[in-house]
This record gives C-alpha cells, sequence and structure tokens, in this order.
C-alpha cells in the first residue's frame, strides 16, 4: 500500500536563508537522536517502532505506516515547490486537511496533510536554490498514533549539506560499466545516472542519458 501510495502523490508535484519562510519558524538543532536516512543528507528522530525502511529511502512501521525521501540535490525548492498549494490539490479532487508555509530547520518549507482513501498522507517539501527534498508520509487515518507520530518525525527533520552519500552503498543492484561507453556520473534522489564517458553536469539537458531508478517494493523481490 505504501508503494502505490508515493508514486501516486510524486506525480502530484510535475545553510540558512535570510528571512523567514511562512508565518511559523520551526528550529531544528542535531541531536544525539538524530538518525541519517540512509542514501539522503536528512537526520530524523526515529519514532518508537518505525525502523529504518530497507525497499525504500525512508522509514516504515507497518505496511501502511511509513514515509519515503525524495532528496534532490542540486534541484530548486523555489522552483519544485512552486506549485505545492491547497488550491493544486483539491482541484485534483484531493481533500487536503492542513496546508502550512513555514521555516523549517532554516529552510523554507510547505507541508500538506490529505486523505487518500482509508489513508491520510502528510507531505513535507522544503529546500533552498541548491537543493530541494520532498518526504510522503502515509498511515491509515484510523491509527491517530501514527499519525502524530510521522508529524513529529518530519518536523525533526535536520538537513546536513555536508554529508557524503555513497550511492553505490545502498544500491540494490551491480552493474558494470567498464565496458560501455556510459559511466556512471551523478545521483540524485534515488536515480543513477550514466552519461558519455562518465561527464558530470549539473543539468544534461537533452544530452544523451542512461537512467536507473529505484523504486519502492513490497519486499518479495
Amino acid at each position: 500500500m505504501l508503494k502505490i501510495l508515493f508514486i501516486s502523490f510524486l506525480t502530484l508535484f510535475s545553510l540558512n536563508v535570510s528571512a523567514q519562510y511562512g508565518d511559523t519558524t520551526i528550529v531544528v538543532a542535531k541531536t544525539s537522536t538524530h538518525v541519517n536516512i540512509p542514501g539522503t543528507k536528512l537526520y530524523v528522530i526515529i519514532p518508537e517502532g518505525f525502523k529504518i525502511a530497507t525497499n525504500f529511502l525512508g522509514l516504515q512501521k507497518d505496511f501502511d505506516t511509513g514515509f519515503q525521501v525524495f532528496d534532490l540535490d542540486g534541484g530548486d525548492f523555489y522552483s519544485n515547490g512552486r506549485n505545492i498549494s491547497r488550491e493544486t490539490f483539491e482541484e485534483k479532487g484531493v481533500k487536503v486537511l492542513e496546508y502550512r508555509e513555514l521555516t523549517l530547520g532554516g529552510y523554507p518549507a510547505k507541508y500538506v496533510e490529505m486523505e487518500a482513501g482509508d489513508h491520510l498522507v502528510q507531505n513535507l517539501t522544503f529546500g533552498d536554490s541548491t537543493f530541494s527534498s520532498t518526504i510522503n508520509a502515509a498511515s491509515l487515518i484510523a491509527d491517530v498514533q501514527a499519525t502524530a507520530d510521522l508529524k513529529a518525525a518530519l518536523l525533526s527533520i535536520y538537513y546536513e549539506k555536508a554529508t557524503v552519500i555513497d550511492p553505490f552503498k545502498i544500491a540494490p543492484f551491480e552493474l558494470d560499466d567498464s565496458n560501455s561507453l556510459y559511466k556512471f556520473a551523478k545521483y540524485a534522489s534515488n536515480m543513477y545516472m550514466y552519461s558519455f564517458n562518465g561527464e558530470y553536469k549539473e543539468s544534461y539537458g537533452t544530452a544523451p542519458l542512461f537512467l536507473l531508478s529505484v523504486l519502492p517494493n513490497d519486499g518479495t523481490h
């Protein structure tokens, strides 16, 4: 169920800032209880009963409860988040329970809480002009405690730009590119990019690329 919800809501979105964003500021300091989500630059205080997910980047409690991270280093919150609003979701027939613009850990952020069948989905998007991170959380509407735990986890997130990610440490695959003209060049938000001769670019435009993306699964494959 989490796999379906995460992919469905992702399709709806086609260190400090100098000023407050929104009408709420939440200060987040990294503590000894913060844990890194492997494959991302995000650190979170893990609620009781949750653990690091093994089939996607994020946290999971059970089949219906968890959150997935899409951490786009090199992205832009202001362009990626410009279409996130209460009106955008409601125009798509989504029942929005809460919408907030805020400053989280020094970064501008948008928080949306909405219903999806018997699930409650919480979306948090934050960043600046150099990165954009989106976290989709899901829980059963009837599980009030899990929903509260997920919200607390979202608002505890600390982003550390200096964190160095080894994408192949978490890769559930092996790929030998030694005999290919396309070599590994870049990793972003669970996407492995292979370019001609492994040339690194901030943006590849229309240049040919081989892309390998890891999608969440139900653990049976």
